[in-house]
């Protein structure tokens, strides 16, 4: 097993993928987020849907999206493939594969590390990986569509505040129209008898 024996480097280097992985699964579940909530949201007077068909139909457009940018999870074992090129080119310039140090004759361990000076194995596409990706677009998948769910229903909490606070001032007002926030499409009625029309 080749291990990198500079500390300061192998400290960066596991801040680098933490961050990198990190970074993956917030753009992932972004990106399941946003679908959910712009389909939930989008023409529901149209398609002719109720809850909870439309979050029915949003979780799977928002999966189907995903579907299209799949291939970015296998950005998760970059960081593997990385490291193993590295050891890859060091061995074939007849340095030591751990830190980079010239190997000389290539007997017995590093004089620099004290690692074997061995060639280090190949990196496999196996089927871990696979299910370990999809294991990362369905735990993303789950966080978009809950994060999106709740940031419908908080505009249309809002828009139900914003009336109730509208008519304390106008007891006249029979409606309103609230615009919804962003990823959300369209506005929606609040009415007199605290009904909420989120399809227009």
């Amino acid at each position: 097993m080749n291990v990198d024996h500079h500390p300061s480097r192998a400290m960066v280097g596991q801040f680098g993928v933490v961050l990198l992985r990190v970074s993956l699964l917030a753009v992932l579940s972004f990106f399941a987020f946003a679908g959910y909530a712009l389909s939930r949201t989008y023409d529901v007077d149209e398609l002719g849907l109720r809850s909870p068909w439309i979050a029915v139909r949003a979780g799977a457009v928002s999966l189907v999206l995903m579907m299209l940018v799949c291939w970015t999870a296998m950005v998760w074992h970059l960081p593997d493939v990385i490291r193993v090129s590295r050891y890859s080119r060091r061995w074939r310039n007849g340095c030591c594969s751990s830190c980079g140090y010239p190997a000389g004759d290539g007997t017995g361990p590093c004089n620099e590390c004290g690692a074997p000076f061995v060639e280090p194995a190949r990196l496999q596409l196996t089927v871990s990986m696979v299910l370990r990706s999809l294991v990362v677009i369905f735990v993303c998948w789950l966080i978009g569509v809950a994060v999106g769910e709740g940031s419908v229903r908080l505009d249309e909490r809002n828009a139900m505040r914003q009336f109730a606070s509208e008519r304390l001032v106008n007891p006249g007002v029979d409606s309103i129209k609230w615009t919804r926030a962003w990823p959300g499409h369209g506005t929606i009625v609040v009415a007199d008898d605290g009904s909420v029309d989120a399809g227009e």
